[in-house]
């Protein structure tokens, strides 16, 4: 029994390692465009869209997940790069290029189980009174939830990162831990936590904050594997 999973698990990694993963060249990407089907490079694929003001100018702008589109004729899993695109919209219909993170989004093959392998997205993507939220989920047994906020400054003109909170748990016994960081005010607080004997409701063991340095990243510097 030892054998066949010691097998399937080099076969798995063996077909991981046939994608020639490789980052989105921010070049590649048109400054802007009528529609936003435009901004999707040669070599990559659409995963998925969504709209929301970004800039409060009232305007439905997009937010782009791209994946490398590679040729695979035997339906390998290969690992491959996703990127995530953010578009303005301007006044006269069109589009015009906000950000292009090329690291922000994990890689397919990269998040385990729970990550994804296929062409399904791999971050729930919403936005909310002018925030960019990005979710994904890792692991197997013991999962990651990273959430990332980024919030647009239009005196630099980027999208900075302003929160993110890491939820690591076992998905067996139900113990986890949240960390919460406001990159705005430097404060950042962790919470434990395991569930009753009934395995029912979420019990807190404990509570603390401590100060951190506030960043100021930008949503190109984020590096999702950092």
């Amino acid at each position: 029994m030892l054998t066949v999973i010691l097998s399937v698990t080099f076969l798995f990694g063996s077909v991981f390692m046939q994608g020639t993963r490789k980052d989105i060249d921010p070049k590649m990407i048109p400054q802007s465009g009528a529609t936003t089907k435009e901004f999707i490079p040669k070599g990559w694929k659409l995963q998925d869209e969504q709209a929301g003001d970004l800039n409060g100018d009232g305007l439905p702008d997009a937010v782009l997940q791209l994946i490398q589109d590679l040729p695979n004729p035997k339906d390998e899993f290969l690992e491959r790069s996703r990127a995530l695109l953010v578009l303005f919209k301007t006044s006269d219909g069109k589009y015009m290029r906000a950000a292009v993170a090329a690291k922000v989004l994990m890689c397919a093959g990269c998040g385990g189980m729970l990550g994804g392998t296929g062409d399904s997205p791999a971050a729930d993507v919403k936005i909310e009174k002018g925030v960019l939220i990005v979710s994904q989920l890792s692991g197997a047994r013991e999962a990651t939830d990273l959430l990332q906020r980024f919030r647009y400054n239009p005196q630099t003109k980027q999208f900075l990162l302003i929160g993110q909170d890491i939820n690591s748990y076992d998905r067996l016994v139900g113990n986890s831990e949240v960390v919460s960081t406001n990159f705005l005010t430097g404060k950042q607080i962790t919470e434990r936590r395991k569930l009753d004997k009934k395995g029912e409701k979420e019990l807190l063991i404990s509570k603390t904050s401590k100060t951190v340095p506030k960043l100021a990243k930008t949503i190109e510097q984020v590096d999702y594997e950092q």
